[in-house]
């Protein structure tokens, strides 16, 4: 995971201190771009707090897998983690729809407005998938429980509550 994220660092600050790399139509605009090269440095930002907050700090422990756990159960529920995991997981989503489209561009798959936008509507629905699962699970640490089940029983309250509105149906 290192390697890569590395990787991912170095290729992103070299765009961004350069301002070379994908023309701004190939992110749909300037404003995408931009907003491209935020979320990059929010995803680094979050990235190196992750590694150095709950692996680092635990390396040479018997059992690192599990002393990441306890670390991130033990702190994920503090507001600068929900801060930062909620920004970090949302910068990573965004991010990666927006590569795919980009990608899609450079690899000549996408050729025009109406293939962009169903690229992007594709790479977003996969992207908001992946951040309600990462949103799911990051809540398991912040709150020792799952969002959708306390999402679920609220609903199924407001449903128990109204049901003489509709006949008890």
């Amino acid at each position: 995971m290192v390697i890569p994220f590395l990787l991912y660092a170095y290729t992103g600050l070299l765009l961004a201190i350069r301002g070379e790399g994908l023309a701004p139509s190939q992110y749909g605009s300037v404003g995408l771009r931009r907003l491209q090269r935020i979320a990059g440095f929010v995803v680094i930002v979050f990235c190196s707090v992750h590694l150095w907050q709950f692996w680092l700090s635990n390396l040479g422990k018997a059992d690192l897998a599990s002393a990441v756990f306890f670390a991130l159960y033990a702190e994920a529920g503090k507001p600068i983690y929900i801060v930062l995991y909620v920004l970090g997981i949302t910068a990573v989503c965004f991010q990666w729809a927006q590569g795919i489209v980009a990608w899609g561009v450079l690899r000549g798959w996408v050729s025009n407005d109406a293939v962009r936008r169903r690229w992007r509507t594709v790479s977003g629905a996969v992207a908001l998938c992946m951040w309600l699962v990462g949103i799911e699970v990051f809540s398991f640490f912040a709150t020792g429980d799952y969002l959708s089940k306390d999402l679920v029983n609220r609903t199924q309250a407001v449903f128990e509550s109204t049901s003489h509105l509709t006949g008890g149906k």
